[in-house]
């Protein structure tokens, strides 16, 4: 019953905000955690622990371990059914209410999309910088200028090069996500939040509501809060203070500090992860209950 009542919840909240898709991965693996064997001589030779974030472990053992644990049990497999069947329907039932504008503005839309303004992201000044060559090169045949310089680097700075842009800076998401998604499968409110701020941390796109999709699951993760955090977490904050002073300047004021903002959005990166890394350092133990050891 849980894997289903999840794949609904799952499958309509994506519908409406996209990115809880990350949270797929984390689901599965912590359903898979959760199979019971009441055979204990089913499997006589346990399997190897998870990954616990702090060792190295053999990568194709690491990836044959999850494969078995999410593919071939059944409810993980039932909980990703019911989310990509609920997505899918729901999905459909707009399209079929709104035309095909309900899927390009609510899904399509997102994989290409690249923000120029009001970014704290790592990504966001050559960002910036090559739509103002792709803007440059459209005005210059608007008005039938001479380009030639704007194509010195042997390239077409275009609109579809930024989409596919977009495209690739979701490859080290993807990464992150699914390692975080395996490496903690025993606290599902610790995996989620890990997974929304490494989303966050390391998005083409970040404004200052993507702060409250962390903050709201902070409080769940089991997190040992001591004064040896506190260094971080004052560099995060002075680097989000850096940023806005930085920003106001351009936004506010006119003033030509595009360089300043991005000096400041790296700035706010390196606060982030050394704030996750103290996260790491800092992780409750979480106790497998007995009816969900691993096969």
């Amino acid at each position: 019953g849980r894997p289903i009542t999840v794949g609904v919840l799952i499958g309509t909240a994506i519908h409406t905000r996209l990115y809880p898709a990350i949270y797929i991965p984390c689901f599965m693996a912590h359903f898979a955690l959760s199979t019971t064997n009441t055979n204990p001589h089913q499997h006589p030779h346990p399997e190897p622990k998870a990954w616990d974030g702090t060792r190295p472990y053999p990568i194709g053992q690491f990836i044959w371990i999850w494969f078995k644990r999410v593919f071939l049990r059944p409810a993980p497999l039932l909980f990703f059914a019911t989310t990509l069947g609920t997505f899918v329907g729901v999905t459909y039932l707009g399209v079929i209410l709104y035309g095909r504008i309900a899927l390009e503005e609510g899904l399509l839309y997102h994989f290409g999309r690249i923000d120029h303004r009001h970014n704290y992201s790592l990504h966001w000044y050559w960002i910036y910088l090559g739509r103002a060559q792709a803007q440059t090169v459209v005005d210059g045949v608007r008005y039938g200028s001479d380009i030639a310089g704007v194509l010195d680097a042997g390239f077409l700075v275009d609109d579809l090069f930024l989409q596919r842009l977009g495209t690739v800076l979701f490859l080290p998401q993807a990464l992150l996500l699914f390692t975080t998604s395996i490496a903690f499968p025993k606290s599902l409110s610790l995996a989620m939040f890990l997974q929304t701020f490494l989303f966050v941390t390391f998005n083409k796109v970040i404004t200052a509501q993507y702060f409250t999709w962390y903050l709201v699951l902070l409080p769940l993760a089991p997190i040992r809060w001591n004064v040896t955090m506190l260094p971080q977490a004052l560099v995060l904050g002075a680097s989000v203070v850096v940023w806005l002073l930085s920003a106001y300047t351009l936004e506010m004021r006119g003033w030509s500090s595009h360089f300043m903002v991005w000096m400041g959005s790296c700035g706010f990166f390196v606060g982030n992860v050394l704030f996750l890394k103290c996260v790491l350092r800092n992780i409750e133990p979480v106790d497998v209950p007995a009816k969900a050891k691993l096969k």
